[in-house]
C-alpha cells in the first residue's frame, strides 16, 4: 500500500461520515418543514371558517335590522 493512500482513505472517510450527516439534516429539516406547512394549513382553514362565521353573523345581523 503506498504512503500516500492513507491520507486519501482518511480524507474519503471523513467526507463520506459528513455526507451522512448532512443527509440526515436534510431529512430533518423537510420533516421540520412538512409539519410546520401542516400546522399553517391547519390555521388557514381555522381562520377562514372564522372569517365565513362572522360574514354569516353579519349578514343576519343586518338583515334583522
Amino acid at each position: 500500500m503506498n504512503e500516500d493512500e492513507d491520507p486519501q482513505r482518511e480524507k474519503i472517510f471523513e467526507l463520506n461520515q459528513e455526507i451522512i450527516y448532512l443527509k440526515g439534516q436534510i431529512t430533518y429539516l423537510q420533516e421540520e418543514l412538512s409539519s410546520l406547512e401542516d400546522d399553517r394549513d391547519n390555521r388557514i382553514d381555522r381562520y377562514e371558517k372564522q372569517v365565513a362565521d362572522l360574514e354569516q353573523q353579519l349578514g343576519n345581523a343586518l338583515f334583522r335590522s
